[in-house]
């Protein structure tokens, strides 16, 4: 459907149908039947809705993010999506209500780990305030304790927003990737790898032309290498935020 201030939509009674039909300020969207009761959905601009709750009943009222999935993460031992693909939990060393931080199967440089929102979308605009702001608070969380883990000389911190972008995976992802001199040839070499990193071998993303390792010399990892460095990275939080203040671990 589509936005309106709040992106909200609403469901009311068909009787009022004929008025917000020809109403400036709400357009119906939908009809429906449910519980064998007739009603439609509306989209409505924020500033009238008081107006409107004063004068007809609202059965339902959905947020526009529902037309999104989103991971369940209730607990420390549920399954994360990346876009379509299922993350162990003994691979996810940070959680928070909103966001989750996991290793890389086939990291560019050592500590090269990804963090993640909930919510399954490929846009940052298309995150809330609440989860844009959550997603760059863990991104903060985690890159303050590879600092102290691997003492790099800097960071890349980067996000490739939409396919035009160079997004391998339709799921908003920050690429954290601690630096050390020398560990490129070519200092800007890290942004072709970039270019062509993918979760998984064989994911078929387009490549450009641009210098970067052949695939073969990209070895996948196990899953007990990935196993034991979320585990590290998990302890290290726990220890920098007081047993893990603002965010749960991801045994």
């Amino acid at each position: 459907s589509a936005f309106v201030v709040h992106q909200r939509h609403y469901s009311f009674p068909s009787t009022t149908s004929k008025f917000y039909k020809t109403h400036p300020s709400g357009a119906v969207t939908s009809n429906n039947n449910i519980d064998n009761k007739s009603v439609f959905a509306l989209n409505i601009c924020a500033g009238s809705l008081s107006n409107y709750q004063k004068s007809y009943p609202i059965l339902q009222m959905a947020s526009s993010s529902s037309s999104s999935e989103t991971n369940s993460n209730n607990n420390n031992n549920t399954m994360m999506r990346f876009g379509k693909f299922q993350i162990a939990p003994s691979n996810i060393f940070y959680r928070t209500p909103l966001s989750f931080a996991i290793v890389n199967l086939r990291p560019i440089v050592p500590g090269h780990v990804l963090i993640i929102p909930n919510r399954i979308v490929p846009r940052l605009s298309q995150l809330t305030s609440d989860e844009y702001t959550d997603l760059w608070s863990t991104v903060r969380t985690v890159q303050n304790t590879l600092e102290d883990y691997y003492k790099p000389g800097g960071f890349n911190v980067a996000i490739q927003d939409g396919v035009v972008a160079g997004q391998s995976v339709p799921h908003v992802h920050v690429h954290i990737l601690p630096r050390v001199d020398g560990d490129f040839e070519r200092n800007d070499d890290v942004y072709d790898e970039l270019e062509s990193w993918t979760p998984r071998k064989g994911e078929g993303k387009v490549k450009r032309e641009l210098k970067v390792l052949d695939d073969e010399d990209r070895k996948d990892r196990t899953e007990e290498e990935m196993k034991e460095e979320a585990a590290l990275y998990r302890d290290l939080i726990m220890k920098c935020n007081g047993n893990n203040e603002g965010g749960s671990d991801g045994a």
